[in-house]
């Protein structure tokens, strides 16, 4: 901001001066009130009351949802409330135990090899020795 020397002013300068000074600062406090008006309202929009009413207040959407009750038969006595909750099967008890129980009566199967059914199922066997194998150092 530039320093300006208002001794050295006349008194027609002065007054020129504050009228210019004056009308700035009305400018200015009009801008910040247009931001601070327009902050509000994108502060209201952001964070208000969302209304969700409908285009058509005539009362259509009320009859729209109590369609049934005015074509119901009132002369039919109410049916009866049931309940809406899903049946469950209660556990019973020990039925791991039994599952278990079940298994274990099975015999356990031995089963013996010997050497000649190994070389037959692995098909024929060549032995080998194993070999060293060197290569020269680089």
């Amino acid at each position: 901001m530039k320093q300006i020397d208002l001794s050295s002013m006349t008194k027609a300068e002065l007054e020129k001066y504050a009228l210019d000074t004056s009308r700035k600062l009305d400018e200015v406090s009009a801008e910040l009130e247009y931001y601070r008006k327009m902050f509000r309202l994108s502060q209201a929009k952001r964070f208000g009351r969302k209304s969700e009413k409908s285009l058509i207040d005539d009362g259509q959407q009320e009859c729209f949802f109590n369609e049934i009750e005015k074509e119901a038969d009132l002369r039919l006595p109410e049916p009866k409330a049931e309940k809406a909750c899903p049946v469950r099967k209660i556990k019973r008890k020990g039925k791991k135990d039994a599952f278990i129980s079940a298994l274990r009566k099975t015999d356990p199967v031995e089963y013996v090899l010997t050497e000649e059914s190994i070389y037959t199922a692995a098909g024929t066997v060549k032995k080998t020795e194993p070999k060293l194998r060197s290569s020269p150092l680089q």
